[in-house]
């Protein structure tokens, strides 16, 4: 039986890992404390708990982990030690004056559970690893769970960490949302749908695509070789948008009065409510709706323009910057395509930015929509066909070029900074001694190339990078991998810090509505 699941939401930024510690070294000035990379990042811990070899669940920063796992391996912090099983024989030492003794016992978590990067004797920690035997402590039926048994390989031997978010049919991990953001979420990103809303559904889910998740670089730098043929692009901080041309369910109108037969039943449309009669057309009768080309639009995960009789929402914003851009681009993609990108700057006409305080070097009320991501339908077998990167780049200027007076100062191509082999990008590194490990950390401290670790130059305002994105060239499945910069994920953690939140958090991450973290993770 699988102990270790993936849940439906689960996004590979904020889960946990099973992997293999590689290398250990001692913190400076420090006689206990030690550190390892997992995934490119720094994790320190109590030398005493870790050995080269072992095998480690590793949780990432901004998350929120299991209540009663915290509880019971006394994780929480002095200031929530109540919440810790050991609650009591701290407080005796506390009473005792022996402060000292009681904070050994107690961990750094917050009475929300959240995961953060800390600093211990001045090296930073971006996660923690746990040993099996915190998982006994939790609960005594994994006494007999064996991470090793969730080590795999690939083809030419490298390990592939196992990334998951439930043990057991219990959630364990989840992105870390503060309490603002649950709120502003409740109020607006999710769409309200009105009676009307629900009468018939345009999409036929074969056609029209959500973006895939960007995975994380870290975890998956085993998938590349350095033969590799890659596309390396800059990572905006902005909100996604998607545009499409795609095949779409049409209704036919009924008269009042007319019979409906379908599998031996009839229903009479003058003695049905409407919303009763439109629903059992959605699901049962498909000769009362035809399949044409037609517009969707949608933002990460929401569509906007998906029900007939549809009207507008403002989603995240309070200001429907789909439908804007939508209304303004559609006429101009062919049959079969859906466009992907993400909009930067500001909500048109305001002083607001998507991603304050990321301008992108746009005017006050301006934004851009970059393409990222072509999709078309195969004439040949309805399959999706992906575009090469190097397309998508021409496509868009080719759109401007051809319509400057519609385009030239909302529509930007995609930031292209690299294409060619991995090998040729890093020469230098041997590719028979840990070239993948090698080749992350060149990354990630790859200012020549990428800018990474400096300010982003493309904006005004002075901040990090956030990142690349790198796709290989000619690769037949759908996905991409992104590498935040160090500086951008510090930067971050700040900003959630102080509860802001961005729409894709919103979208992706957050809580569903009425959903109660607490009791989800207890």
């Amino acid at each position: 039986m699988q102990i270790f699941t993936q849940s439906e939401k689960m996004k590979e930024e904020y889960c946990a890992s099973i992997v293999r510690v590689q290398h250990i070294e001692p913190v400076e000035n420090s006689d206990n404390l030690v550190k390892t990379v997992i995934g490119g990042y720094n994790i320190v811990c109590n030398k005493s708990t870790i050995n080269e070899g072992d095998v480690v669940i590793y949780c990432k920063n901004e998350t929120r982990l299991n209540y009663e796992f915290l509880s019971k391996n006394n994780l929480f912090e002095m200031s929530s030690r109540e919440l810790n099983s050991n609650y009591d024989e701290v407080k005796k030492l506390m009473d005792e004056g022996r402060e000292a003794e009681a904070k050994k016992l107690v961990g750094f978590f917050n009475k929300k559970g959240r995961l953060k990067m800390i600093r211990l004797r001045g090296c930073p920690s971006m996660g923690i690893i746990f040993r099996e035997d915190s998982l006994v402590r939790w609960n005594s039926r994994f006494k007999d769970i064996k991470l090793e048994d969730y080590i795999a390989h690939d083809d030419e031997g490298n390990e592939i960490p196992f990334n998951f978010d439930t043990i057991d049919g219990v959630m364990f991990i989840k992105a870390y949302v503060p309490e603002s953001g649950k709120k502003k979420r409740t109020q607006s990103a999710t769409p309200k749908r009105k009676s009307s809303v629900r009468l018939f559904d345009r999409i036929i889910p074969e056609y029209f695509k959500f973006n895939y998740d960007t995975k994380m670089l870290n975890d998956n730098i085993w998938r590349f070789k350095p033969e590799d043929s890659v596309y390396i692009t800059v990572k905006m901080h902005g909100t996604s948008a998607i545009f499409a041309n795609v095949p779409t369910r049409v209704p036919k109108r009924l008269r009042p009065g007319q019979a409906i037969h379908n599998l031996g039943v009839r229903i009479t449309s003058l003695f049905v409510k409407k919303y009763e009669r439109n629903k059992y057309l959605n699901e049962h009768l498909a000769e009362n709706f035809s399949v044409e080309y037609g517009n969707i639009c949608s933002s990460r995960r929401v569509p906007r323009n998906r029900y007939v009789g549809q009207g507008n929402d403002e989603g995240f914003y309070e200001f429907d910057i789909w439908n804007w851009y939508n209304e303004k681009i559609k006429d101009y993609i062919p049959e079969g395509m859906t466009v992907y990108g993400e909009v930067c700057g500001y909500i048109p006409d305001t002083d607001t930015m998507f991603q304050s305080p990321f301008d992108y070097g746009c005017d006050v009320g301006k934004c851009f929509l970059m393409p990222y991501r072509i999709t078309t339908i195969s004439k040949e077998d309805d399959s999706i066909v992906e575009m090469e990167m190097e397309d998508v780049y021409k496509w868009t200027l080719a759109l401007i070029d051809k319509n400057p007076e519609v385009f030239t100062d909302i529509i930007k191509p995609v930031n292209l900074l690299y294409h060619g082999t991995l090998r040729d990008l890093y020469p230098d590194l041997d590719i028979n001694t840990h070239w993948h490990e090698n080749l992350l950390e060149a990354m990630k401290n790859d200012s020549e190339h990428f800018g990474m670790e400096q300010n982003e130059p493309l904006c005004v305002n002075t901040l990090p990078r956030e990142g690349i994105v790198i796709r290989k060239d000619g690769d037949n499945i759908a996905e991409a991998f992104k590498l935040k910069s160090m500086n951008f994920l510090l930067y971050e953690g700040k900003r959630i810090e102080s509860g802001a939140v961005d729409s894709e958090m919103m979208e992706g991450f957050a809580l569903e509505d009425g959903e109660n973290g607490e009791t989800e993770l207890a």
